[in-house]
């Protein structure tokens, strides 16, 4: 073999940029270039769900919407939504690899060690938190504006002086409207519907049924399920649960008949056996309760036909 010639495959990373990042963007980087070596169009763009994406990254679903947004905040990477979404879900991307070049006038020390030029993430759990693709008035950041005081704020997530969390814990009455929405806004329009619920509530429970209907692969359902759990508690009303149910139901019968019939056709069949597994583990949780795993209880729906 010639020096420098390989015979396994590789993604090419840009190394100042990556070194300015951490371990979660960097890991969201990889997967979204190397899913772009493979799949873009001639444009560029190629498409992903959120649950392929939290699949391939290792990484949780609010994380993955932090840093698309970050991505998209630091302008080397364009997010659409299209499908079911309704343009809040991002599912077609675009790596803008030219602006990679803005950091390759730092040195590589100052990169890993200044923390000047340390990528700061999008400080999601602050009150009201918006994805910057979700927004119309997003400034675009680049290495030069970087500075400290970012780094510190989104650091400090968690930061029981900052004013606004402070207002949140002050004011018990909007609690349900401050749990995490991972990509919901929570101070507009926040009036009842009929049903009784609020534009957060829907806006959250939508989009994670968007994302479960929208997957192409099964291993991210789990994290969707387990926060659209956190919702179903908060339903106003048994009405609106047995909603959600329904249409949890719904979904989930269509994708598990779909991949059912793709594991017969002889589709990534060394995935069925781990496929069913996971079903019946699903059906060990719905014991535990009548939230969304409650699907799972019937035996049927999980044996193959």
């Amino acid at each position: 073999m010639k020096k420098n010639e390989h015979k396994y495959q590789f993604t090419a990373m840009p190394v100042n940029l990556t070194a300015c990042m951490d371990n979660n963007c960097r890991s969201m980087l990889f997967t979204l270039l190397q899913l772009s070596s493979y799949y873009a169009d001639e444009d560029g763009w190629f498409f992903r769900s959120n649950a392929d994406l939290q699949a391939q990254s290792r990484l949780s679903n609010k994380m993955v919407i932090a840093i698309l947004s970050t991505f998209h905040r630091l302008g080397i990477l364009e997010v659409k939504s299209v499908g079911h979404s309704k343009g809040t879900i991002p599912n077609k991307f675009r790596l803008l690899t030219d602006k990679f070049s803005e950091w390759e006038d730092i040195r590589l020390e100052d990169c890993v060690k200044n923390p000047q030029y340390h990528v700061p993430l999008d400080d999601y759990k602050q009150r009201g938190y918006i994805p910057s693709y979700l927004s119309s008035e997003v400034q675009q950041t680049s290495p030069s504006t970087h500075n400290i005081e970012n780094v510190e704020n989104a650091d400090n997530t968690e930061n029981t002086n900052n004013t606004q969390n402070g207002e949140n814990t002050q004011n018990e009455g909007k609690k349900e409207e401050n749990i995490d929405t991972y990509q919901g806004t929570l101070g507009e329009g926040d009036e009842d519907d009929n049903d009784g619920t609020t534009p957060a509530f829907r806006y959250n429970v939508n989009g994670l049924l968007s994302q479960l209907k929208e997957a192409d692969s099964w291993h991210g359902w789990e994290g969707i399920l387990t926060e659209l759990d956190q919702w179903i508690v908060r339903a106003p009303n048994t009405d609106v649960e047995y909603k959600i149910k329904d249409e949890l139901a719904t979904i989930l019968t269509e994708r598990i008949a779909w991949f059912k019939r793709i594991y017969q056709e002889g589709f990534n069949s060394d995935e069925e056996g781990d496929f069913y597994s996971q079903l019946e583990e699903w059906k060990e949780y719905a014991e535990l309760g009548e939230g969304a795993f409650s699907y799972f209880k019937k035996t049927h729906r999980l044996l193959p036909d």
